[in-house]
């Protein structure tokens, strides 16, 4: 799937700022978890995080991928498979 997902600078011509957030997808609240599945550059670098449906429930930050384009790269292809596994279709 890496060879699938494209940067920002691939996409728009120039890199992304700092609080840029990429939207994965989601999953309903009927399937476990629900919620928002997105990748965010933080000064760290590339964050894959959950934000989950469920009223008073924090964000889940699940892993972080070095800053550049490769680390979006991994960082948006690891949250398209979280995302997959969410919704069943791993494989």
């Amino acid at each position: 799937m890496t060879e699938q997902v494209k940067t920002s600078r691939e996409i728009y011509g120039n890199d992304p700022e700092i609080g840029y957030e990429w939207d994965a997808g989601y999953t309903p609240p009927h399937i476990w978890p629900g919620g928002r599945w997105t990748v965010r550059l933080t000064e760290a670098g590339w964050d894959v995080i959950f934000h989950p449906f469920k009223e008073g429930r924090p964000d889940d930050v699940l892993a972080t991928f070095p800053p550049g384009e490769d680390g979006e790269r991994q960082a948006k292809s690891h949250a398209l498979a979280l995302l997959d596994r969410a919704w069943g279709r791993d494989d």
